[in-house]
């Protein structure tokens, strides 16, 4: 989590949006992304589920 601004390296970063988790899970399954970043999100899912 980062409530800071976003400073995003043009040359490696296409593209950037907020999306629900929901929708980037479904659209992954798709469309290619990230996969350190896809990994990084399940890891914090897993987190988040393991901590309640």
């Amino acid at each position: 989590m980062w409530d800071g601004p976003l400073r995003l390296q043009p040359e490696e970063v296409l593209e950037a949006r907020f999306m629900p988790i929901a929708d980037v899970l479904h659209q992954a399954e798709k469309i290619p992304y990230c996969p350190d970043s896809l990994a990084a999100l399940k890891r914090y899912l897993q987190q988040i589920e393991n901590a309640q």
